[in-house]
């Protein structure tokens, strides 16, 4: 395997691209990721991948292509990574199947009649159109033919004898209009698994499904320490889900005092206030994106502040060392929740307990069909899934709806919330929507999840 990077900014993340069959770097070149490097695997005619070059990532986001999901299925529980989030795209980790694949029928055929003629045949499919397939010539990969046949077999010998479907995705992102992986195939082998339906062929707008699912973890940092000093008089929602969280968290537990503790996401202060008062730490650390205000850490003994990203620093802490992490209104701004939850209850110690509560489907559900423009929230059944080891003490849902004077109002908490780290909308939308001032209401949908290691 070739593996080449693109984007090199230093950055500490990555997001490692695993190209479809026949590929190079060139359809891929153009892609940005606000805040990540970019990498990309191609050509999988040698088996193996050397990722020594990634070794100083702190963050890895793996987005998988066609014949590429299931080769990282197959090589990447041996490849150490710190990966966050991995997303399938138009593939699946039985490519050559009569159920979850495609037909060992076509793949033979493909194969054994590959030349110029039928691969220009290929891509018009891959791409959808002819139109699409004009514009696919320009970035066209460099290789020639009988690359590509050693390529395809290759992958279709290490296909039949190897079993890749224990890789844990993510996200798979299913193309409706994908007339080389048949929808039937992918809808069969992603059962169970979070999916997404696109109407898109097979070669889909990678840039829409970069935007869509990758956290802006820098512009997040920076959109959180700008809106400081309005944060508290516009988040009263979010003021009032940190008590509630500390309520719960009295009401299950009789435990008063706690060896160490991780606050995630401590921002301004308001949910350190409401346990500190109610809960006592030999040691407290205060993590979050942006700086803690200083003055909460000075007024609590044992109170350390820091500031890091901590879906990769939750990977660094040893593991059954912590007897409390409390979290409230951050974790949806991981990449992945369930993967952060799995990573608090290893670090938790037997008997410690975690009280998390963040937003899940559901959330500017209005926000998000008018304007595009949201984050994507997970699925309390998913979350719940993700632990293994714990006893579930509380599991609520709770939904309320948040009312505005104007839609002007609207996007001014959101500005001060954090909320428009999400995609992007022109400024043209925006003028629109605030000009129409119809859109005056938020929805939030809250889960609060409170367990303990077994």
């Amino acid at each position: 395997m070739n593996l080449e990077l693109l984007h090199d900014k230093s950055s500490g993340r990555l997001l490692l691209i695993f190209a479809g069959w026949g590929m190079d770097t060139r359809p891929f070149r153009n892609l940005k990721a606000e805040g990540y490097d970019i990498a990309v695997v191609w050509d999988y005619t040698d088996p193996d991948l050397n990722t020594d070059s990634l070794k100083d990532y702190a963050e890895v986001v793996v987005l998988a292509w066609s014949m590429g999901v299931f080769e990282a299925s197959r090589i990447l529980p041996s490849c150490q990574l710190p990966v966050t989030l991995s997303i399938a795209v138009n593939g699946t980790t039985t490519p050559v199947s009569d159920s979850k694949g495609i037909p060992p029928a076509i793949f033979d055929s493909t194969l054994r009649g590959l030349t110029p003629d039928s691969l220009e045949r290929f891509n018009r499919r891959m791409c959808g159109s002819a139109s699409a397939a004009n514009e696919f010539r320009s970035v066209k990969p460099l290789r020639d033919i009988e690359s590509l046949r050693h390529e395809l077999k290759n992958i279709g010998e290490r296909a039949a004898m190897t079993d890749a479907s224990a890789y844990p995705w993510d996200i798979a992102v299913i193309g409706q209009r994908d007339m080389i992986f048949p929808l039937s195939a992918q809808r069969a082998s992603w059962e169970g698994c979070d999916t997404i339906e696109l109407n898109e062929p097979h070669l889909p707008d990678f840039q829409d499904i970069i935007d869509r699912l990758l956290i802006k973890k820098d512009l997040v940092a920076r959109n959180f320490e700008s809106s400081r000093g309005g944060y508290d008089a516009d988040a009263r929602y979010q003021h009032s889900v940190a008590e509630r969280l500390v309520e719960k968290l009295s009401s299950v537990t009789d435990c008063r005092h706690f060896g160490t503790a991780i606050e995630i996401g401590a921002g301004s202060g308001r949910l350190t206030e409401a346990y500190t008062a109610k809960f006592f730490f030999d040691r407290l650390e205060l993590w979050d994106i942006a700086r803690t205000d200083s003055d909460i850490t000075n007024r609590i003994p044992g109170a350390v502040s820091i500031t890091d990203d901590a879906e990769i620093r939750l990977k660094t802490v040893r593991t059954e060392s912590v007897d409390l992490v409390i979290s409230a209104s951050t974790l949806q701004w991981f990449n992945s929740p369930a993967n952060g939850l799995r990573q608090i209850e290893r670090i938790l110690r037997r008997g410690g307990v975690a009280a998390i509560a963040l937003y899940v489907e559901g959330t500017y559900a209005t926000f998000s069909r008018e304007l595009g423009a949201s984050l994507r929230y997970s699925a309390p059944r998913k979350l719940i899934e993700a632990l293994s080891d714990s006893d579930i003490l509380l599991s609520e849902c709770d939904a309320e709806t948040v009312s505005f004077d104007s839609t002007a109002d609207l996007l001014h908490h959101i500005s001060h919330t954090g909320v428009s780290s999400g995609k992007s909308v022109s400024a043209g939308t925006l003028r629109r929507v605030i000009a129409e001032n119809t859109l005056k209401q938020l929805e939030y949908s809250t889960f609060f999840l409170i367990f303990k290691k077994s």
